[in-house]
């Protein structure tokens, strides 16, 4: 049996306990083998009762139960008190790939940095919501690692950067609910720490962040917080960190922005012309 990675896996639980067994199995399949995985159960809002059964949580090394709702900043807090060099904590909706965390540790050798699922490439200074960014990771699948602004879905980063996320940020923890992914990239990037999406091959899937299937599932099912009106939270988020000094691509390079945008374009009409063939191939077949 290979000896385990430097790595705390921290997987959290909201509504969606039928997805973290599933999540909990994709993690211990890791051909990278986590030295611990944690679970953060968060108390839901509203009078809603999480019941998750004892053979279960009997499977992790760590368990937080929250009595009051912590917001997604929860998490983050909790992982602070990881032992390992490294954590990879991971929203409820999120399903890895078996060498998900190889691929995050291995670039992670290569270029420090904080390593994600899926990336945020933003187009506009002025918008995040509006249609002001494009995306890099499951959604748009990357053949070589990639700088973005900030991530999301899972965060691999070293342990000790969780301080940066919490230093003078009392304003951005405020919002609870957003701003904890645009906060940790902001943060560490004033300590020479960029954000990256590790590859994501459009052949092997394994090396994948999120099953992507998956995610558009758990992404629009009724449990998903990111749709649940907290657009306006990020936006109000995304511009007060602009303000407050946020350097993002768009500043600092904004050739390799107008060509994440031009890639995306690429990638649109290549999955455009994907379902033009099959629905002309249902309908031959169909003759």
């Amino acid at each position: 049996m290979k000896e385990a990675a430097d790595i705390t896996v921290v997987l959290t639980a909201y509504k969606r306990v039928d997805s973290l067994r599933k999540q909990l199995e994709a993690i211990e399949k890791q051909s990278l083998k986590p030295a611990e995985i944690w679970l953060f159960q968060d108390r839901v809002v509203k009078d809603y009762t999480i019941r998750i059964d004892n053979g279960l949580l009997e499977r992790f090394d760590h368990v937080q139960i929250e009595r009051q709702n912590a917001g997604v900043w929860g998490r983050f807090q909790f992982a602070r008190s990881a032992r390992t060099a490294y954590v990879c904590i991971f929203d409820d909706d999120t399903i890895p790939g078996s060498r998900w965390l190889e691929n995050c540790f291995t670039h992670m050798q290569k270029q420090r940095g904080i390593y994600g699922t899926i990336g945020i490439v933003s187009t506009s200074a002025e918008t995040y919501v509006n249609n002001g960014h494009v995306r890099v990771g499951w959604a748009r699948p990357n053949e070589v690692a990639r700088e973005v602004d900030f991530v999301g879905h899972s965060w691999f980063l070293e342990t000790q950067w969780l301080e940066y996320m919490f230093d003078g940020t009392k304003r951005y923890q405020a919002f609870k609910y957003a701003a904890e992914d645009m906060t940790l990239s902001y943060a560490c990037q004033k300590h020479g720490i960029q954000t990256y999406v590790p590859p994501h091959p459009s052949r092997d899937k394994e090396w994948w962040g999120s099953y992507p299937d998956t995610a558009l599932q758990l992404g629009v099912s009724a449990e998903a917080l990111s749709l649940s009106g907290n657009e306006e939270r990020m936006e109000r988020a995304f511009t007060a960190l602009i303000g407050d000094g946020w350097s993002i691509l768009l500043k600092r390079n904004p050739a390799y922005v107008a060509e994440c945008r031009r890639d995306e374009n690429r990638y649109r009409r290549k999955r455009k012309m994907e379902t033009v063939k099959r629905v002309l191939l249902r309908r031959w077949k169909s003759i």
